[in-house]
């Protein structure tokens, strides 16, 4: 990876919707980063201690960014495998983790997302090119599911 941004983002849902989560999202080797700290929503005098969780990329379907309205409340909506993945991350939901981001942040964000997918891909691919070929069948060559899958030079004429 020779370019990984760093996104802050916030996130509500912290301390029974009292808090608001500020942080710092970031792509490492085989993980998302997340640094945060949640801020009361009441006096905004109220902080809690930073934290720093870091989850597997393997954990991970997809990473959306949205440009909102306008460019206005743009977002990156991370969709985990399961549930687990994200326990213990406020403002997580249903394996949804949404992060709001800062205008200023939309390009990185979108960089970010995109590497994001990518890894998630590799990953993929990776877990599918480790399953054992069925018996009788090539390793070197994967099965055909149907004639619209075939590459041009290898389709068969009727």
């Amino acid at each position: 990876m020779n370019f990984a941004p760093k996104v802050r983002f916030t996130a509500e849902g912290a301390w029974l919707g009292m808090g608001t989560i500020h942080g710092l999202l970031r792509l490492e080797e085989n993980a998302i980063a997340l640094e945060y700290q949640i801020q009361d929503n009441v006096f905004n005098f109220f902080k809690s201690q930073i934290s720093e969780k870091r989850l597997p990329i393997a954990e991970f379907e997809r990473a959306d960014f949205s440009n909102g309205w306008f460019g206005f409340f743009a977002s990156i909506t991370l969709t985990a495998r399961r549930m687990a993945a994200l326990e213990g991350i406020p403002g997580s939901d249903h394996g949804l983790l949404k992060l709001s981001l800062a205008r200023r942040d939309r390009r990185d964000a979108r960089e970010l997302a995109s590497q994001l997918n990518l890894l998630i891909s590799e990953q993929i691919l990776r877990e599918e090119q480790a399953v054992v070929p069925a018996e009788g069948a090539s390793a070197a060559e994967p099965p055909v599911l149907d004639e619209r899958h075939r590459s041009p030079d290898r389709q068969q004429t009727h």
